[in-house]
């Protein structure tokens, strides 16, 4: 059974033209985006152990033609905290938190990281042992996950398809490839917001996790930290 809304958004995800203008940053330092830039912008590409930070604030734009993209490489640092980008990638270790503002798209692998507390993103794809955590926010469409990531979800009233589950392990239906996944619709109510609802596709060895407690959270977000996941300035 094919799945089209993820396969939809997966090919959204991956048809994206970079092939024209680029703003990069790859120097070590922190960079504040409160302002328009009318190109693509890629942060540490080619540039290993620089772990640049890249801070997008109110105000913020990233516009390229009608699909603007902002990548990370390379252990680097993407933080939405308002503002807004098409598209969001994270590869190589990189590193992303959304507190406010947001993106249509992100794409995270390759081990990459995510915290969400707030902001919005319409449909995400992450995969590579990528790890994601929502504490709050919005994600308005589609969660496709596959090659051994995991989203880790903090709330409560947990139901897939309108009927209650509870706190634990969510995984593949058939343990294959994510376009052969059913949809499944995910409705809970976050920490930090009133109502979260999303529709979602687990292939292969991916999983979501249901949690109910804050602290919980706390414990892994403190040991992400402790790997390296700060806003480092140089």
């Amino acid at each position: 059974m094919k799945t089209r809304t993820i396969v939809c958004l997966l090919v959204l995800l991956f048809g994206v033209n970079q092939a024209n203008g680029l703003v990069q940053f790859k120097d070590g330092l922190v960079h504040v985006i409160d302002y328009t830039i009318n190109d693509d912008v890629w942060v540490d590409y080619q540039a290993p152990g620089m772990q640049t930070t890249v801070n997008l604030f109110t105000g913020g734009e990233i516009i390229f033609a009608e699909q603007s993209v902002l990548k990370g490489f390379n252990d680097s640092r993407l933080n939405i905290s308002g503002g807004h980008v098409d598209y969001l990638f994270a590869y190589d270790n990189s590193h992303v938190t959304i507190s406010n503002g947001g993106a249509n798209y992100l794409r995270l692998y390759d081990n990459s990281h995510m915290i969400m507390s707030g902001g919005s993103i319409w449909g995400m794809t992450a995969g590579g042992n990528s790890q994601v955590v929502i504490l709050g926010g919005n994600i308005g469409h589609g969660l496709a996950l596959k090659n051994n990531a995991n989203v880790i979800i903090n709330g409560s009233d947990f139901a897939i398809d309108g009927s209650p589950v509870g706190f634990g392990e969510i995984t593949s239906v058939f343990g294959g490839d994510i376009y052969d996944e059913p949809p499944r619709m995910l409705t809970y109510t976050p920490t930090t917001s009133e109502f979260g609802m999303c529709q979602f596709g687990i292939g292969e060895t991916a999983s979501i996790n249901l949690v109910p407690e804050p602290g919980t959270i706390v414990l892994l977000v403190t040991g992400l930290i402790a790997g390296g996941f700060l806003l480092r300035r140089k």
